[in-house]
């Protein structure tokens, strides 16, 4: 019965050097030598090697070291070989991104490789959510835009906050400003809403984008009318972004994610409202089905009054849209 050892890094002396402490017999495997590891090895056999000294054939690669009953990644933590550092976001553009991939690979499945620190691939900032449940007893969740996050008025006057000291639940609020139907169905879907909790969420206009931007490390939200204060956030033009925003995909974006939130509170048994606070006409009426759909009755979009800002609906305007779901809240045996 053999057993076949390998370390695995740079074309370096330093992978040589961990491999000969571990096993004096060890030996290089290349180009030269490398069908020695299909012949049958009779007791422990120790290898060493790197992606530069074998054949240029990924799938032989992973075959070659998949034969292995343990590997050891050797990172000397210095620039590899290749003088490139690893890229997060094209990972098999440096020789070390492309050994580490190729060992993970191995050990998704296998789960024998040693030493192998992945931690640099984080998906922590593109998963981030912005609030939480707050205790175990049911509760409220508002999701929505600038309107629900309450630009303008204080915390205490959102319409959020306001329904959930009627309904006397504690509320966590999924909300973002200028951020798009995809990104709040996002934003509901992944968080931890329970059977008999309450969610509200107040539709914006579904011609928003949500975008990535590596240069902020964050995601952005492009409206059309935001869009050129981002461009020094953006890696497109701000005449793509534009027609990212206006294009209707938009829409079907929008519409398959409320169908998604619908789908998750029927399984969760959570007590889904849905308002629209600023959709378009199009949008709404594309809605009539939804029973818990309720499209909010504003003249020609005008707010009764104004936040500090000038721009979004102030206080009264809030406690208005309080009154209007506690209403449908009702209407739906909710409450």
């Amino acid at each position: 019965m053999s057993k076949i050892t390998m370390f695995v890094g740079d074309v370096c002396e330093y992978v040589s050097v961990l491999a000969v402490q571990y096993d004096p017999n060890a030996k290089l495997l290349d180009k030269k030598n490398y069908n020695l590891i299909f012949e049958s090895c009779e007791g422990e056999v120790t290898f060493y090697t790197s992606l530069g000294d074998l054949p240029k054939d990924i799938p032989l690669i992973i075959k070659i070291l998949n034969l292995a009953d343990q590997i050891f990644y050797c990172n000397h933590n210095g620039l590899w070989s290749d003088n490139k550092k690893i890229d997060t976001t094209d990972v098999t553009d440096s020789l070390q991104g492309l050994t580490e991939f190729i060992l993970f690979q191995i050990n998704n499945l296998t789960n024998k490789v040693q030493n192998l620190n992945l931690e640099k691939y984080n998906p922590t900032a593109y998963l981030r959510l912005v609030d939480s449940r707050i205790g175990e007893k049911n509760q409220l969740w508002v999701s929505g835009g600038s309107d629900v996050f309450g630009i303008g008025v204080e915390p205490d006057q959102r319409f959020g906050h306001i329904l959930g000291e009627r309904l006397k639940l504690p509320v966590s609020f999924l909300a973002a400003p200028g951020s798009s139907i995809e990104f709040q169905a996002d934003q509901i879907l992944r968080s931890n809403i329970c059977k008999n909790d309450i969610v509200v969420w107040g539709l914006p206009p579904e011609h928003r984008v949500p975008y990535w931007s590596d240069k902020r490390k964050k995601v952005i939200h492009l409206t059309g009318a935001n869009n050129q204060s981002h461009q020094n956030s953006l890696s497109i033009s701000v005449s793509i972004a534009n027609k990212l925003v206006a294009d209707q995909n938009c829409f079907f974006q929008s519409l398959v994610h409320i169908h998604q939130v619908i789908n998750f509170c029927n399984k969760t048994q959570a007590k889904l409202l849905i308002v629209g606070i600023t959709t378009s006409h199009t949008f709404a009426i594309h809605l009539h089905n939804l029973t818990n759909f309720f499209n909010y009755p504003i003249n020609c979009n005008q707010y009764i009054d104004l936040g500090s800002d000038n721009q979004h609906p102030g206080p009264m305007q809030h406690k208005l849209y309080a009154d209007f779901c506690q209403q449908q809240l009702k209407n739906l045996n909710y409450i």
